[in-house]
């Protein structure tokens, strides 16, 4: 099965468990409610980790694919929902996917407590997806140990998140690129690129040396592709991308980018960064501002040099590769 293929049978499986799921959980009742949530969360995406988690997995049990498989890669999708929904609620972030994220939805129909709403939906496919995780049939000690990779993985995602949020711009004195990077690593390479190949392959039996090299490989492919969404949000004609654009900037969010322009610049133009990112609300002119002092000092050359340091060392083996970073 190719990746296409592979794609639609898991977005089809995804709708399914979505389905099931509005029958037995609290929304249930709720007919408004259901109406206005469902498109969002039947817009999955390409579903990148349950693709990773079956084609790590499949490579190392030597197994051939069965519906029930489909229905346990399906949970990293399920999870990977709860996270983009609190992601977008932390940023404040009114788009998701060419849309309406969903606590934007929500109070465009009028729900009281938006966010919180969005956020308990968000609860429920979390618990959903850690559920799902032992629908496999497969070596009961195996998936055990494997959902402990998974807890720690989205434990590290929280703590990248909590640390990006903690940092300002009067700490850019004192941060580094490996700071940034490791920010990165944590809240974008472990959940998204390590836990499914690491995940996969924990259940299929592959040995110590092989899950190494496959955590390796998805904490430099999670770091490139993070920075790959740093370039989208700066430059988004560019790089053809419908998501929202200089949200970083508006948010004083302390980046790749902005770490490394900071560090090349002089003191006049560090006073300059200091200054727009202490401030609440941005105009247009600071926006401008910081994206000239960017091409100043060669940023986005920098960006893509870095991705390209990483992506050379991105592993696959036999069909298990980490995401095209440009799809």
């Amino acid at each position: 099965m190719n990746a296409k293929q592979l794609e639609k049978s898991l977005c089809n499986e995804y709708k399914l468990a979505i389905a099931a799921l509005l029958k037995k959980s609290s929304l249930k009742g709720n007919v408004r409610l259901i109406k206005t949530t469902v498109p969002l969360l039947l817009n999955p995406g390409k579903m990148q980790r349950a693709q990773t988690l079956l084609r790590s997995y499949l490579r190392f049990s030597k197994k051939k694919l069965n519906k029930n498989m489909l229905a346990w890669a399906v949970s990293m999708e399920l999870i990977q929902a709860f996270i983009l929904i609190q992601d977008d609620l932390v940023d404040g972030s009114w788009q998701r996917r060419g849309g309406d994220s969903l606590h934007r939805l929500l109070a465009k129909k009028k729900y009281n407590m938006p966010h919180w709403l969005a956020m308990i939906i968000a609860d429920i496919l979390l618990m959903e997806g850690m559920e799902r995780f032992f629908c496999l049939r497969e070596a009961p000690a195996r998936l055990n140990i494997a959902f402990q990779q998974l807890i720690a993985c989205g434990r590290a995602t929280a703590t990248g998140e909590l640390e990006e949020m903690t940092l300002s711009a009067k700490e850019l004195n004192r941060t580094s690129i490996a700071d940034i990077e490791n920010i990165y690593l944590q809240k974008t390479s472990r959940y998204s690129f390590v836990a499914p190949l690491v995940c996969g392959a924990i259940v299929g039996g592959a040995s110590s040396a092989d899950l190494k090299k496959l955590e390796k490989a998805g904490c430099d492919s999670g770091i490139a592709f993070q920075l790959y969404d740093d370039l989208f949000d700066l430059w988004p004609k560019k790089y053809r991308t419908a998501k929202s654009y200089y949200q970083d900037i508006h948010g004083s969010k302390i980046t790749w980018p902005l770490t490394y322009a900071y560090l090349q610049a002089n003191a006049h133009d560090k006073q300059l960064i200091k200054s727009i990112y202490g401030k609440t609300q941005k105009a247009d002119k600071d926006i401008q501002e910081v994206l000239d002092l960017f091409t100043k000092y060669s940023v986005e050359q920098a960006v893509l040099k870095r991705i390209k340091e990483l992506s050379a060392k991105a592993f696959v083996i036999d069909g298990i590769s980490c995401y095209n970073l440009l799809g």
